[in-house]
């Protein structure tokens, strides 16, 4: 993502990738305590900064969906268990 955003959209967005290299991850070769406290604490700051740079209205319910998702790996393990959209049940493992 380097150049192709600006400084302050690339704080904004520079979790994503981890995040999602976190759910696919993991989801393969299982979840820690450590790794779900990592997840936590990306999804958090993910959403905070969306929020000061871009504003609530862009709070939507997926991206406060982010700051439970911990909680629902806690509960469900890897979220090819608990996801709902179609094409996210469809990764294969």
């Amino acid at each position: 993502m380097e150049g192709l955003l600006p400084a302050e959209d690339y704080e904004v967005w520079a979790a994503i990738p981890r995040i999602v290299e976190l759910i696919f991850n993991c989801g393969r070769n299982g979840w820690t305590t450590e790794t779900i406290a990592h997840l936590k604490a990306l999804s958090w700051r993910h959403c905070i900064l969306v929020e000061e740079r871009y504003g609530p209205s862009e709070c939507v319910i997926t991206l406060h969906s982010l700051t439970h998702l911990h909680e629902d790996i806690t509960r469900f393990s890897s979220p090819d268990n608990f996801w709902c959209f179609q094409f996210e049940k469809a990764v294969e493992r």
